[in-house]
């Protein structure tokens, strides 16, 4: 589970650059296989599982969140 979380972690902080949050649109397609539409399709729907923040009109993620899960092999394209 720690390489896991390592993983993660790693993939993540070369789109994050330290930030706690990141604009949905920064993380697909470039560190999950999601097309930008198919995620806000998915988001809209409720069937994202991950939790989103609305600031302003855009989307974002908590960095943590996103850590966790890819550690936890929780994605299914």
């Amino acid at each position: 589970m720690q390489d896991a979380y390592q993983w993660a972690a790693a993939a993540v902080e070369q789109v994050a650059h330290g930030r706690a949050l990141l604009p949905v649109a920064d993380v697909f397609p470039s560190i999950l296989p999601l097309e930008y539409q198919t995620v806000r399709n998915k988001i809209s729907n409720g069937s994202f599982p991950l939790p989103v923040l609305k600031l302003g009109s855009k989307n974002f993620i908590r960095t943590y969140d996103l850590v966790n899960f890819l550690a936890g092999g929780n994605f299914r394209a």
